[in-house]
C-alpha cells in the first residue's frame, strides 16, 4: 500500500527546512560579498558560532522584516521574503493544522 498522508507530509517539512537552510546559506553568502555593512552588525563574520547571543542576532535577522531595511539587494530581499514566508508556513503546519 502507498504511504499515509501523514508520512508524506513529513517528507513535505523536511524538504522545506532543507531548501530554507540552503537559503539562509545562500543569503548569507551574498551579504558577507556584497552589504559588509549588514554582515558585520548582524553576522560577526560567521555563518555560524556556538553561542547563544550570536544565534539570537543571526536568526533575528533571517526572520524579523524590519532588519531588512538596510539591504540595497532586492534579490536578497525576495530570497529572505521567500525563507521567511517557509517559516510562517512550517510553523502554521505544526501548530495550527
Amino acid at each position: 500500500m502507498g504511504k499515509g498522508l501523514f508520512e508524506t507530509m513529513q517528507y513535505h517539512i523536511l524538504i522545506l527546512c532543507i531548501i530554507s537552510v540552503l537559503l539562509q546559506a545562500y543569503i548569507y553568502y551574498q551579504i558577507k560579498n556584497h552589504d559588509g555593512i549588514v554582515h558585520d552588525k548582524f553576522f560577526d563574520g560567521a555563518f555560524h558560532k556556538n553561542n547563544k547571543e550570536h544565534m539570537l542576532k543571526t536568526l533575528g535577522f533571517y526572520y524579523n522584516p524590519k532588519n531588512w531595511n538596510g539591504l540595497a539587494s532586492k534579490k536578497v530581499k525576495a530570497l529572505l521574503i521567500v525563507n521567511f514566508a517557509i517559516f510562517v508556513y512550517i510553523l502554521i503546519r505544526f501548530f495550527l493544522i
